[in-house]
């Protein structure tokens, strides 16, 4: 998961005076559960020679969530 920090804490986090790194610790939290969205893309952002608009062009809805096993009966 990236570091996404608020506006408010970009200074705290940008300040090269700041002499404990770990005093930034408590700005790495989750960010909120509606800040990001997911969903599927195609197979061509996986090699890095490959641009376009295409690329960030949603697929379908939204899966399951990754790691989440789905049950199938039958």
């Amino acid at each position: 998961m990236p570091v996404i920090l608020a506006p408010s804490d970009w200074g705290a986090w940008l300040d090269t005076g700041t002499p404990d790194p770990g005093a930034l610790r408590d700005l790495l939290r989750p960010a909120p559960d509606d800040l990001l969205i997911r969903y599927p893309v195609t197979k061509r952002v996986n090699n890095a020679r490959n641009e376009g608009p295409d690329l960030v062009v949603p697929l379908g809805p939204l899966g399951p969530d990754p790691g989440v096993r789905q049950l199938t009966l039958g």
